[in-house]
């Protein structure tokens, strides 16, 4: 069929020149052979073109399908090599929580309830904000947002301040350098939400399901024991993926007046 189709434009030549040279046998009573050996070369020269022509469009396709496998196979590779870097940066924060002896943070603790005050939670997120700009070791800009001027929470400043600074650090490990991590503040109902919003790769799909599980000998650290903190203080934490690539981090605490 193929070959068919590369042959038409020969066979409409032919044609054209045969019919010509049969209306000049016509009129002039002999039959041109010059006509008809002109047909041939020129068929036989469109012939080579197309040939040359498919073979060309033949090469690219192959050359196009080769480069898509070579993409395919570097895509992969790199989302291999980016979970592995990604593995191999959680089990650092792992060792790096445990040499601070962070201690587990139980809701019936008695004495940590105790230390719990109404306060401006705005304020204080505020304040943490410009605080760890000071502290931190990599090329962050931390911009604050609030759409409330003054939301009263009770909790405990000494925990809530080691909850955000585990977002904060989780931020500087997975962030590239010169992008934003935003801490958004505003009010949802009888509730406080907190964002923690950072650019780059986001969590991978595999760790979501358990990226507030205990991880390693099953100590409370990193994002478990934020969790915790939170949940502690009779509030939720969950993770989204952030529109267009990266993390989010909402955590909501109830207010103590609506």
């Amino acid at each position: 069929m193929k070959r068919t189709h590369a042959l038409m434009p020969m066979m409409l030549i032919a044609n054209v020149i045969l019919a010509a040279n049969d209306s000049a046998a016509s009129s002039t009573g002999h039959f041109s052979g010059w006509a008809l050996f002109y047909c041939i070369v020129y068929s036989l020269v469109v012939a080579v073109v197309v040939w040359i022509w498919r073979r060309q469009l033949t090469k690219k396709i192959e050359l196009l399908e080769l480069e898509n496998l070579r993409r395919e196979k570097e895509l992969g590779h790199r989302m291999e090599v980016e979970k592995q870097r990604w593995m191999e940066e959680m089990q650092q924060q792992m060792k790096e929580e445990k040499k601070a002896e962070a201690q587990p943070v139980l809701i019936d603790n008695q004495e940590f309830m105790a230390q719990m005050e109404k306060s401006n939670l705005v304020t204080f997120i505020k304040s943490q904000v410009a605080n760890y700009v000071v502290t931190s070791n990599k090329h962050l800009r931390y911009v604050f947002e609030t759409s409330s001027e003054r939301l009263i929470v009770s909790y405990d400043t000494e925990q809530m301040s080691k909850a955000l600074t585990i977002l904060y650090k989780n931020s500087e490990m997975f962030a590239p350098n010169n992008s934003d991590v935003l801490t958004k503040v505003s009010r949802r109902e009888r509730w406080a939400v907190v964002q923690v919003i950072n650019g780059g790769l986001g969590v991978p799909e595999y760790a979501k399901e358990h990226i507030f599980e205990p991880m390693g000998d099953g100590n409370d650290i990193g994002l478990s024991t934020m969790r915790d903190i939170v949940n502690a203080h009779g509030g939720t934490v969950r993770y989204e993926d952030k529109p267009g690539g990266g993390a989010m981090f909402i955590i909501e605490l109830p207010t103590t007046s609506y």
